[in-house]
């Protein structure tokens, strides 16, 4: 038993405070508008728009409920909601949001 608590120490999990400011800031806006919740290692989906995804299909919901959201902001709600939904680490939101910005470009700025 104090193998696997030694093991789960020695994980290192990126933080959210860790993760660059403008990444912080899109993750931040999507939580404001209730499509995520923010938590100390990772994002999940917020639970009643999991429920809408459950109820209308997750591609739908997010055309449906969230058209003036950029490009960015729905690849990540995308990946959340597929690779989650409860649940998806920082470290595999900032893969996803450094492909995406390096094909909208350098000088992305999130909607406000």
């Amino acid at each position: 038993m104090s193998g696997k608590k030694r093991v789960l120490d020695e994980e290192k999990h990126l933080l959210f405070n860790d993760l660059p400011r403008l990444y912080q800031e899109i993750l931040k806006d999507l939580s404001i508008e209730g499509y995520i919740y923010l938590g100390r290692t990772g994002a999940g989906l917020s639970y009643a728009f999991r429920r809408l995804c459950f109820t209308r299909g997750t591609l739908k919901a997010i055309e449906e409920e969230g058209p003036s959201l950029d490009p960015v902001k729905k690849r990540i709600l995308e990946t959340v909601a597929i690779e989650g939904p409860k649940w998806v680490p920082y470290e595999r939101l900032e893969e996803v949001i450094m492909v995406v910005v390096g094909r909208v470009g350098k000088s992305y700025q999130p909607d406000k």
